[in-house]
């Protein structure tokens, strides 16, 4: 019970910070460079994709909201391996359809301290590969409202077992 009390807590908070402008670190990636996002080299990407198709911001602010929460836990379990901060980092949101039919939201991570006009959000970090563990992806499913396929760049995967614990995630 008590769990749950702080995370509604962390997530009333990240909601009223997010009734804020947008944080300029979490960006729409342009759906036309869609798979220059998902093919990764040291970590698995989304599966087989069969569109792109751009998050509004609306959605954006929702999921952020949501990853704060997403990441606290991940922590609390020692699931989450990247040192940098979540509002010190870039963050592309992608629509995808999925082979499958299934739509959900990729979510790229990367280092941005500072975020640089010249190192635009549609080309910064894409060549990178195996930048480490504070490069990582995770899933967003918008009909659950939960994460899935945590992963992390460097010394093979990482995937949390997120199935196991919805409701921790924003899920119902």
């Amino acid at each position: 019970m008590r769990h749950r009390v702080v995370q509604i807590v962390v997530l009333l908070l990240a909601t009223q910070a997010g009734a804020a402008d947008l944080d300029a670190r979490a960006v729409a990636f342009e759906p036309a460079k869609g798979r220059d996002l998902v093919n990764k080299c040291s970590r698995p990407g989304p599966g087989n994709v069969t569109s792109f198709w751009r998050v509004a911001e609306s959605d954006i602010r929702e999921i952020e909201n949501r990853l704060v929460v997403f990441v606290e836990e991940q922590k609390r379990r020692s699931e989450f391996r990247s040192s940098v901060a979540l509002n010190q980092s870039l963050r592309r949101y992608l629509g995808l359809e999925l082979a499958s039919g299934e739509k959900v939201v990729y979510i790229d991570v990367s280092p941005a301290e500072k975020l640089d006009p010249s190192f635009p959000p549609d080309s910064f970090g894409l060549s990178m590969c195996d930048g480490g563990a504070n490069y990582w992806g995770v899933e967003y499913l918008p009909n659950t409202k939960a994460f899935r396929h945590l992963f992390f760049d460097g010394g093979g995967p990482r995937r949390s077992n997120l199935s196991s614990h919805p409701t921790a995630f924003g899920g119902g």
